[in-house]
């Protein structure tokens, strides 16, 4: 009965301590996880729709475009100019110029109704 016990506490403590890793370890084996379970329902779409006519055949033979990511932005305010590669911090950078943007539309299409 202890030595159960035992184990059973002893499973619990590996599984704590897998939930207790680095976040960002975490979300790379999430990733990772979800990448491949892509891939395998892909595969298994080909192998059941692949060679009928529908509308899964006829998306296969099209070409996809491909997506502008952003590789590496310039941080604003920095003297010597810095660039980030973390999407995190890309994406405030971001943030925090839309805001700038939207913060002068107002005032510019007040300007450019007085030169009309």
């Amino acid at each position: 009965m202890n030595s159960s016990i035992k184990k059973l506490e002893n499973t619990i403590k590996k599984i704590q301590e897998k939930i207790n890793l680095n976040p960002e370890q975490n979300t790379k084996k999430h990733e990772t996880i979800r990448y491949k379970c892509f891939q395998d329902i892909a595969k298994a779409n080909w192998r059941l729709q692949g060679e009928l006519i529908n509308k899964f055949w006829c998306q296969s033979g099209k070409e996809k475009k491909g997506r502008d990511t952003i590789m590496e932005m310039r941080q604003t305010g920095s003297s010597p100019p810095s660039y980030t590669t973390n999407s995190s911090e890309m994406s405030k950078e971001m943030a925090k110029h839309h805001t700038n943007v939207q913060k002068l539309t107002p005032i510019h299409r007040k300007t450019q109704d007085m030169k009309k």
